[in-house]
């Protein structure tokens, strides 16, 4: 996530928006588009919900970088994206906003850098190169398991590694046996879609790129996928989320369609308990938190919890004045711990005590 201040004919705002590589233009929540003065033109495409504006944003500045005259702009229902990060997002920054030149995405740091060429490489650096297909996303070629190789997009704007269903088949025909957690959910700009995470044996991104074990990644079906084949004139497999981008100090050279990863020195999982858990999934919701979903076969599932249960309470955590990234951390710890949730059904309300287990 990025401050941004944009600027349009009638007004300006500032505040928090998404990097989003796997969108081509800058989207904005249409709440947000109304109140500068931006009309809906027409849909795009068969995405669900999304529509093209009437007008320009005339500028768009952040970090220290600024871009004049977007248009065509986006204008999407971003309630899903915000009840998920639990944050007042305004929207997606996407490739129209970025500029010709190279941006450094350091995680570590939490910094975000715009400068006019690619530096030099050195010789821990991985350099792979990409294509800007469709409305400019980026695709890159990648492989599981050592398997057959297949097109993922970049998608800095995603949680974790995505892969789609339909064509996972192809690339890794064994990942039907792979252990996962089902019942979860993920949110897309298409809307809420049934998830099975899963841990995968080693992706590699690029031919010689770097490879990882133990990836995080959420295997998902229904119209995402499509909808990128579409607008890619390919099939892709899946999106390459944080869950892989987090090892890495990340630079897109848009100029010279390649990207180079540079490994972060001695690197540490900064969540070392995410899946020794209960397992539920929150969203922010009027009376606080509530449940978005619930891992089956997990502690959460096993007393009886369900999706749209209110939490009220995580521990000492009052739902109420507690973010929900606080109130997920707090249900993590080692295994065999327990964890006290006060919830809410209705007009009743029960307090519960669960025992932490390594569900991947």
């Amino acid at each position: 996530m990025l401050r941004a201040r944009i600027v349009s004919a009638i007004r300006d705002t500032a505040g928090e928006f998404i990097l989003d590589t796997g969108a081509g233009y800058l989207a904005l929540d249409e709440g947000l588009g109304v109140g500068l003065g931006l009309e809906r033109a027409e849909a795009r495409g068969s995405q669900s919900g999304v529509a093209l504006s009437s007008g320009p944003i005339e500028r768009m500045e952040m970090a220290g970088h600024a871009v004049r005259g977007l248009q065509p702009v986006l204008l999407f229902d971003a309630s899903a994206v915000r009840q998920a990060v639990d944050r007042p997002i305004l929207g997606l920054v996407g490739r129209q906003a970025l500029g010709n030149g190279c941006i450094v995405i350091d995680y570590s740091s939490e910094r975000l850098i715009f400068q006019p060429a690619l530096p030099g490489a050195s010789g821990a650096d991985h350099v792979v190169p990409f294509e800007l297909l469709g409305d400019a996303k980026i695709v890159v070629r990648a492989s599981i398991g050592g398997g057959r190789a297949g097109d993922f997009i970049l998608d800095t704007g995603a949680t974790k590694c995505v892969l789609f269903e339909e064509q996972l088949g192809r690339v890794a025909p064994g990942h039907r046996s792979w252990r996962g957690l089902e019942g979860l959910s993920a949110p897309t700009v298409s809307g809420e879609a049934a998830m099975r995470l899963v841990r995968l044996p080693t992706l590699r991104v690029g031919r010689r790129g770097p490879v990882v074990a133990g990836v995080e990644a959420g295997v998902i079906s229904g119209t995402l996928g499509r909808q990128l084949a579409q607008v890619t004139g390919r099939p892709i497999v899946g999106l390459i989320g944080y869950s892989y981008l987090e090892r890495f100090r990340l630079a897109i050279d848009y100029g010279g369609d390649r990207l180079v990863f540079t490994p972060v020195p001695d690197y540490q999982d900064p969540r070392p308990y995410e899946f020794t858990t209960v397992g539920l999934q929150l969203a922010r919701s009027p009376r606080g938190a509530e449940v978005s979903a619930v891992a089956t076969g997990s502690p959460a599932a096993q007393a009886g919890i369900a999706a749209g249960d209110a939490v009220l309470q995580v521990d000492t955590l009052a739902a109420g004045r507690h973010g929900v990234l606080a109130l997920m951390r707090a249900l993590e710890g080692a295994a065999g711990t327990t964890v006290t949730l006060r919830l809410a059904r209705g007009d009743s309300t029960r307090t519960v005590q669960l025992r932490r287990r390594v569900l991947l």
